[in-house]
């Protein structure tokens, strides 16, 4: 495993990131929910703060440790957004990436919606606004950049982001999760 001091960046990700307006832009969390919710970032930046320190490691053979993140936790937003009974999976939607979660494993208390890292906001080669955080343990594509959509189901979708990622680094993995 080779170690890097900080994350890259792709080209091809240069190319595809969404421009970000912060006048305009929102997370909208709807599904099986009570509550739609669009968020304007100051909205979101009113949530309680986290903070987690998290190795990244990639499929391409290396890692990046001890990054700081912080950002708000899933369940302050799933439960303003009133999540129905029947609801039992997150699809995170960037775009046409997608990454599914559990309810309970966006329960978890490492996963989180990014805006900093290492005490810097977020730049938009790294996600900003938004990027999902997930435990080091599960694969580098669940850190979904750009996040925009947070959509409650009772079935699982199928997430578009492994086969994306692992495209763009020239392997095959399993469809789904």
């Amino acid at each position: 495993m080779r170690m890097l001091e900080s994350l890259p960046v792709f080209q091809s990700e240069s190319q595809s990131k969404p421009a970000f307006d912060p006048a305009a832009w929102r997370l909208v969390v709807d599904g099986l929910v009570e509550r739609r919710l669009s968020l304007a970032l100051r909205d979101l930046l009113r949530f309680p703060r986290l903070g987690v320190e998290a190795d990244f490691r990639c499929h391409e053979g290396w890692v990046v440790p001890k990054i700081q993140w912080e950002g708000v936790r899933l369940p302050p937003l799933l439960a303003r957004a009133r999540v129905s009974p029947e609801a039992r999976f997150l699809t995170i939607h960037s775009g046409e990436y997608s990454f599914v979660l559990s309810v309970a494993e966006a329960r978890h208390s490492g996963v989180l919606l990014a805006t900093h890292m290492n005490d810097q906001p977020l730049t938009p080669e790294h996600g900003a606004p938004l990027r999902l955080v997930v435990p080091a343990a599960w694969d580098c594509f669940a850190s979904v950049k750009w996040v925009q959509r947070v959509e409650l189901t009772a079935r699982r979708a199928l997430a578009t982001g492994p086969a994306i990622a692992l495209a763009r680094i020239g392997q095959r993995g399993p469809a789904g999760r």
